[in-house]
């Protein structure tokens, strides 16, 4: 925005209007010039920048938009491949989770309804016990997990039976 609104400037300028070191503002323009958002010229033998136009800095934000979408695509595929293999990598092993503490209370309901999502499953059944109620009366946190995990299922219409 300084450069924008000083127009055809050293970094030195630039780096006394912002306050931040001259050495720092050099490289970050020398950056933004690689980037195509700002241009340099030489005059006097000192090197000048400046932003030709407001539309540069549009076309890179939309840029920027399109390949971020592109990796984002890329990303869904590739986990989904990466799903697979780790499906299949080790099929002999038993799959073994340990949860600790609140967090990990968390993580084991993330970790449960991922399962579920990921499997497409249609119901589940849980053992349950008179243990986490008095957990829960202590700290709502842990029943507000499980609440919340509970929503999630219902809203994906998955049946859930409980065994106390």
């Amino acid at each position: 925005m300084t450069l924008y609104k000083l127009g055809t400037q050293p970094a030195s300028a630039i780096a006394k209007h912002t306050g931040i070191e001259r050495t720092l503002v050099y490289k970050i323009l020398l950056d933004m010039t690689k980037k195509n958002l700002v241009k340099a010229s030489i005059r006097r033998g000192v090197k000048q920048f400046f932003i030709p136009s407001p539309a540069v800095i549009q076309q890179y934000i939309t840029d920027q938009q399109s390949h971020r979408e592109h990796v984002e695509n890329d990303f869904a595929a590739i986990e989904h491949h990466l799903e697979q293999l780790a499906v299949n990598r080790y099929p002999h092993l038993p799959k073994i989770s340990f949860f600790d503490g609140f967090d990990g209370v968390r993580n084991m309901y993330a970790d449960l309804y991922q399962e579920v999502k990921i499997n497409k499953y249609l119901a589940i059944k849980l053992f349950a016990t008179n243990t986490f109620a008095s957990q829960v009366s202590v700290d709502t946190t842990l029943k507000n997990y499980a609440t919340d995990m509970f929503h999630k299922l219902q809203k994906r219409k998955v049946t859930i039976e409980t065994y106390l």
